[in-house]
Order: structure tokens, then sequence, then C-alpha cells
């Protein structure tokens, strides 16, 4: 059954990004409903159990096949409505400009068969992507920064991006580092709860993410915030340089990369040779590097070690896409 997870989890996670509100009671307290919550939705709607009551049955470990046979209820019923609200929501992403059709037709052709194996094996997408959820605990330090100095996100964001770290932002605005953290820590706590009680994540995970919460934005304010920062800006340089030289937009190569085209592929479609484009990322690279030599920001050998390790890096990326 364990084996199910995996396939349900990969539409969840397309989904949980592009979902959509549906003709038929796709809304709940105005949020879009996820792909997960709708089939429970569903459920709920078939055999008269309220949804809390489902999810917790769920976490018991029965599977949505179970509690509607065990109410009476038409498991293939419940199949074919949720294929067909699910595949509203899909074509509503592309009517809305949120997905495109290729990403659609692949979400649409595996649809069947993970809703089916979904309700007959794990439904609860015990495991979100990583990736995700530290990007959402960024966001809750950040805010849990701003209200502390009465900073906007915006500045905090800027002074990261002259080399400041969190924790300096805090303590020069005249704020406690621990009381911040704190706050981040109990913001974080209640929203992964709620998602928890929502069944978006599994008893396991939420557990896992309550114990390392502390230590987690303890490294974010100490660093790790900034280096990831410096990564999102370089990487988006060298988007905008392809722009530049292919003449499309910035926001036209992110979707390219996220629908599995690679860098390399983009460059040279457009008449751009992938080799000369790196020569010349890396040349704009060294001005900002020269510069940050000039202003006593970096020595000269961590200048020359950073320059090699981005050559490597967009060397590497040309061939690479973009998980989604």
């Amino acid at each position: 059954m364990k084996k199910l997870l995996g396939m349900l989890v990969t539409l969840a996670l397309s989904l949980v990004v592009v979902s959509a509100v549906g003709a038929q009671d796709q809304q709940s307290e105005g949020e879009r409903r996820g792909p997960v919550q709708t089939v429970i939705a569903i459920v709920a709607e078939e055999i008269g159990l309220d949804e809390a009551s489902i999810i917790s049955l769920l976490h018991e470990g029965n599977t949505v096949a179970d509690i509607i046979m065990a109410q009476g209820g038409d498991v293939q019923q419940v199949i074919d409505v949720s294929i067909a609200r699910l595949t509203e929501q899909i074509n509503l992403a592309v009517a809305e400009g949120r997905i495109t059709q290729q990403r659609a037709d692949r979400l649409l052709t595996n649809l069947p068969s993970v809703v089916t194996d979904g309700i007959n094996g794990d439904l609860l997408p015990n495991r979100l992507d990583q990736r995700r959820l530290n990007r959402h605990g960024q966001g809750v330090l950040i805010q849990a920064v701003a209200d502390a100095t009465g900073l906007r996100p915006a500045a905090i964001l800027q002074q990261m991006a002259q080399g400041a770290t969190l924790a300096e932002i805090i303590t020069s605005n005249g704020e406690n580092v621990d009381v911040v953290v704190a706050t981040a820590v109990a913001d974080a706590s209640q929203q992964i709860n709620t998602a928890l009680a929502n069944g978006r994540i599994g008893q396991e995970q939420a557990d896992e993410l309550l114990a390392g919460l502390e230590a987690f934005f303890t490294d974010l304010v100490n660093g790790e915030y900034r280096e990831r920062a410096t990564e999102v800006r370089i990487g988006m340089a060298v988007i905008r340089l392809a722009a530049e030289q292919t003449g499309l937009s910035a926001p036209e190569i992110v979707q390219a990369l996220r629908d599995g085209q690679t860098l390399g592929t983009i460059l040279a479609e457009n008449g751009v040779d992938p080799a000369a484009f790196v020569e010349d990322a890396v040349a704009v690279m060294q001005e900002r590097l020269d510069a940050a030599v000039a202003n006593g920001r970096l020595s000269s050998d961590e200048a020359t070690d950073r320059l090699t390790r981005f050559r490597e890096w967009l060397t590497t990326s040309l061939d690479q896409g973009m998980e989604g």
C-alpha cells in the first residue's frame, strides 16, 4: 500500500500549487482546496460523515475505500466524481494561465489511476515536498522579523542582499533574536497543526517538523537564509541574462524550465550558443566579484573560489530543468 503514496503525492504536489476552484462547492472558507481535500469533501458528501472524522479515520490507517464501504457508500461513485472534479480544477488552471496545457495533459493522463490507487490505498500525503516546506518556513521567519522590528519584508531582504544576517538585523533594531525565533516557532507550529488537522500532512511528518522548528529557525537567523537568498539571486541573474540574449521574457524561461526543458536547450533553440553564454555569464560575475573585492567585502582568494564554483554550477545547470 505504501508504494501507492508516491503516485498520489506527485499529483498532490502538482495540484496544491495550481489547485483551482471548481463549479461545485470547491471552496472552503474562501480558500482553494487541494486534491486530497477535494477527495475528502466528496467522500463526506457520499457517506454523510464530516471531513474531520474522515481524516481521523485515515490517520488510524483506514483506506478511503474502507471508510466508504463501512458507511454503505459507493466506492466507484466517489472515484468517478473525484476524477471529474479534479479534471475541472486542472482545466480551469489552464484557462487561468496558472499551468501550461502540456503540464495539464500529463496530470490528466495519470489522473484516473492516481485517484483509484489513492482511494484504495494511501490518500493522505504524509510527506510533502521538503523544499516547499523550507521556503514556507523562511517566509514565516521573515514575517516574524518584520513584526518585531517594524521593517518591511522587502527592506529586510535588501539588508540581507548587502550581507547582513537576520540575527544582525534583529539586534541592530533593538530586538531579541531568541524572542523572534520563539515567535516564528509558535506561528509555524500553529500552521503545522492546522495542516495535520486538514489532512495535508501525516502525523509522522508533523512530529518531525515540530521537533526541528527551533533548530531550523536558529540556523536561518544566523546566516543559512542569507546563503539561500544569494543562490536565488544568482539564479535569477542567469535567467535575466538568458532573457536578454534569447529575446524571451524571464517568466517564459522559468515556465519552460518547469515544463522540463533545460537551459541549454532553451538557449540553443533561440539562437544562443550555450558555451558562449557561460563565458558571458562568467564575465558578468567576474565584474561583480571584482567590485566586492575593491569594496573590501571579499578577499581575492574568496572571489576566485566563488567564480570557479559559479562556472561549474552554471555549466552543470545547462543540462538541468526545474522541478515544478
